[in-house]
């Protein structure tokens, strides 16, 4: 029943018929037909539950399998039986009774495989079903599953949700025939309460389902919408664009019992305590010491240490620190930032997150602030202002303390200029397992603020005034100047590829900057706007042209005057005189003649 593109029916159609695709290349039934070739038995014999009109036989025989299908309509199985293939009338609804008939129609010869394609999802008792299988196939010498599965996770639906549209259709993600849903989670979750483990995935992708419509709808456009939808949900979970999960299990000789990937929180914050050297850690252990509330794990990532320095560190801290000895763990991490913090998030047990540094100090009431405004507003970024100092090479306090955080969370402002210093902040750990965030998928050089912006932005930020720790840096400790502006720039051109999403308030707070910077330019000392400078110009082009036709005319009235001396009888009487003249000023003394 898979269908790789949506049938035009009538609305309401419940045909049989509507089922009939044939197979291709590109189809999950091509998917599927790949996990058996993998992982089925060579030469074997394959059991399609639910077969439908048996879409996959050719390519199974072709491949050396023997193909008999199984399904409770008898179209499907007389049109297998008129193209050579063997059928048997089974009825899934009866998970009781589904070894025998499985034993029936195999036989005696070997088990391949068993495929189930497209039919879980039209039965109300998936869960025995695959107990069943499980059973059976263990019976049979552990032969594999494989099973193609709509998912109900595709972005488009997503989208649609959005609009408040949940559109059945007679074929496709919504059949309207599909009685039970299955996203990532419970697929791998029911799979494994049954008794199966998961061996491989080929998943059938579109980035356009049969859902992905109509065309000119806000979220399914190509709109800023549609684009944060997709940002949200591909970042969120894995499957945003696969529209069948084709995947291989094997049986398990114990059925566990269900599980979710999350572990459940067992603390109200993590502390992720970045150390490069055991001794440097007295001070902020300290103040953990001193806390009103130890509702917290502190989680040392401590840099180039081996597993065995990470193990005897944590024993020293134990003994030393014994009222933190329950909730301290060492892990061994690497020199780098961004993968030490990588490495303290994953599997943090809090139920929020914050990061500290080695020389910083923690006021008592640090982990009760925090506890108090996630209370008044769950689920958000949590943030409270933090005092600096700085700290010379050796480690000497170089100066009083001085507030280091803006006193309140503007998003544009924390692009520019880290804003709110490590530890002064903490990030609900669903951010982490719901939205996808993560360390490792942040900018390098910029992890830290990237994240807080991203989580800001999806969860928003609730914040109070009040000082509650004091961060310490080493003079040498922020890295070069020009690496941190190019690791800022990347990070906003990360951010500026996808849909921002501003938080309450940020129109007003725009609106306040323009007017902020037009009373600036209107008190500044006046000077020409460029219309009023080019007009200054011209008066001072003009001026000069007057003054220099005033020379000409000057220069020409001399030459005029000079032409009529020359031509005049008095000078052409006096020649001799001036000859004379000259002559004695060229050698300096009197003529002798």
């Amino acid at each position: 029943m898979p269908q790789t593109e949506v049938e035009v029916s009538e609305p309401g159609a419940t045909d049989f018929s509507r089922y009939h695709s044939p197979y291709t290349a590109d189809s999950p039934y091509a998917k599927v037909v790949g996990l058996v070739q993998a992982h089925g038995r060579a030469g074997g014999t394959v059991l399609d539950l639910g077969c439908g009109y048996g879409a996959i036989a050719e390519p199974l025989r072709a491949l050396g399998f023997v193909y008999v299908g199984l399904d409770f309509e008898g179209e499907g199985l007389e049109d297998l039986a008129r193209r050579g293939f063997a059928g048997r009338r089974v009825d899934l609804r009866v998970a009781s009774a589904l070894p025998e008939r499985l034993s029936d129609a195999l036989g005696s010869a070997p088990l391949a495989a068993v495929t189930a394609l497209d039919i879980i999802e039209h039965l109300t008792n998936g869960a025995e079903l695959l107990a069943a299988l499980r059973d059976f196939s263990v019976a049979r010498g552990s032969a594999p599953i494989v099973v193609s599965i709509p998912n109900v996770t595709h972005v488009d639906l997503a989208a649609k949700l959005v609009l408040g549209r949940w559109d059945v259709t007679p074929v496709g993600l919504l059949d309207i025939t599909h009685v039970s849903l299955y996203s990532p989670m419970r697929l791998s979750s029911d799979f494994a309460a049954a008794g199966w483990r998961e061996i491989a995935a080929d998943d059938f992708v579109l980035a356009e389902s049969d859902q992905h419509y109509p065309a000119d709808a806000a979220a399914i456009a190509p709109t800023p919408l549609r684009k944060l939808i997709e940002h949200v949900r591909e970042q969120a979970a894995p499957g945003a664009i696969t529209n069948q999960f084709a995947r291989a299990f094997l049986p398990v000789t114990a059925r566990p019992a269900a599980t979710t990937e999350r572990a459940a929180a067992s603390r109200f914050l993590t502390i992720a305590l970045l150390a490069s050297a055991p001794g440097r850690l007295g001070q902020v252990l300290l103040s953990l010491e001193a806390q009103h509330s130890f509702d917290f794990e502190v989680r040392v990532v401590l840099a180039g240490a081996s597993q065995e320095g990470a193990a005897e560190l944590e024993r020293h801290l134990a003994e030393r620190y014994p009222v933190l000895a329950a909730h301290l763990g060492v892990l061994a991490g690497p020199s780098e930032r961004g993968a030490a913090m990588v490495l303290a998030s994953t599997g943090a047990r809090g139920r929020y997150f914050t990061v500290l540094d080695e020389a910083s100090i923690v006021f008592p009431h640090y982990v009760e602030s925090f506890a108090r405004l996630a209370a008044e507003r769950p689920g958000a970024v949590i943030r409270c202002l933090a005092l600096r100092q700085t700290l010379g090479v050796d480690g000497e306090v170089g100066g009083a303390a001085e507030l280091c955080s803006r006193p309140r969370f503007v998003l544009s402002e924390h692009v520019f200029e880290p804003a709110s210093p490590p530890g002064s902040y903490a990030i609900p750990t669903s951010a982490f397992w719901d939205l996808g965030l993560s360390y490792a998928k942040a900018t390098p050089g910029a992890e830290e603020e990237d994240v807080l912006l991203e989580a800001a932005m999806w969860c928003g930020v609730h914040e109070r005034d009040g000082e509650i720790g004091l961060v310490r840096r080493r003079r040498n400790d922020e890295g070069p100047e020009g690496a941190r502006a190019e690791a800022r720039q990347a990070m906003a051109a990360r951010l500026d590829a996808s849909p921002v999403l501003l938080p309450a308030g940020a129109v007003a707070r725009f609106w306040e900057e323009r007017e902020a910077l037009r009373i600036a330019l209107e008190t500044a000392t006046p000077g020409p706007s460029p219309e009023g400078a080019g007009e200054a110009l011209r008066a001072e082009l003009e001026a000069e042209r007057r003054e220099t036709e005033r020379l000409r005319g000057e220069l020409a009235g001399a030459r005029r005057e000079v032409a009529e001396l020359r031509n005049s009888t008095s000078w052409k009487l006096t020649a001799p005189l001036r000859e004379l003249k000259a002559r004695r000023d060229r050698s300096g003394r009197p003529p002798t003649d």
